[in-house]
């Protein structure tokens, strides 16, 4: 079956419009960086050295920390003290710029002890700090050795 139609009248038929998109705000990018992001010049400096940049710049730091609270454990803990900031009112929330942290500060400072019993967060004498249960970090299983 044979087309009755040029090359050159197929070439056209399947020529479209190029899409073009603008952005009439100035970027915010900077382009100082145009260049130390570009994989292109990343993998070459790669290639080069045999390092990525950023490992130079932002040294790896070891610890020996204690074994007592894992990761796991205090990424709870923290998720807690958010969950316990966020059900305070709004206006106490405000007042620390809804930062757990400043609230913190405050809470722990003696001076505003009467601040807080007027704000209904303190505990009474006969109280007791209530447990906030964590859940345990998962165990790992052991490695395998290739024998």
């Amino acid at each position: 079956m044979t087309s009755h139609f040029s090359e050159t009248e197929k070439m056209r038929t399947r020529e479209r419009p190029r899409a073009r998109v603008e952005f009439p705000e100035k970027s915010m990018a900077k382009q100082s960086f145009k260049d130390e992001c570009d994989i292109n010049t990343i993998m070459a400096k790669h290639m080069a050295t045999g390092l990525v940049d950023h490992v130079g710049k932002y040294q790896g730091r070891y610890m020996d920390l204690p074994d007592e609270n894992g990761y796991h454990e205090n990424i709870n803990r923290l998720m807690a003290a958010e969950a316990a900031f966020q059900s305070l009112p709004s206006q106490i929330r405000s007042k620390f710029d809804n930062d757990p942290g400043k609230f913190l500060g405050w809470v722990q400072n003696p001076e505003n002890q009467d601040e807080i019993n007027a704000l209904g967060l303190g505990l009474k004498a006969s109280e007791a700090a209530p447990e906030v249960a964590i859940a345990p970090a998962p165990k790992k299983a052991p490695e395998k050795t290739a024998e």
